[in-house]
């Protein structure tokens, strides 16, 4: 692993996508599924109200220019 590091970096650090595929291999898949699933249904109540407000401020423009 090294020295395909080495290889592939020169002066710098190469990225590790890079080197997993120079050595055909693929990294480890993240472990952040493993957490429960938190209650989101606030979170998601004030994206509907963002998403609203901003719709809104959309069309007002074009309702002047008519």
């Amino acid at each position: 692993m090294a020295a395909a590091a080495r290889h592939l970096g020169g002066s710098g650090k190469p990225y590790l996508s890079a080197v997993c595929r120079y050595l055909g291999v693929r990294p480890p898949t993240s472990r952040q599924h493993d957490r429960p699933v938190e209650d989101c249904t606030v979170g998601d109540s004030y994206l509907a109200q963002i998403r609203l407000l901003l719709a809104h401020r959309s069309q007002a423009p074009l309702k002047q220019h008519l």
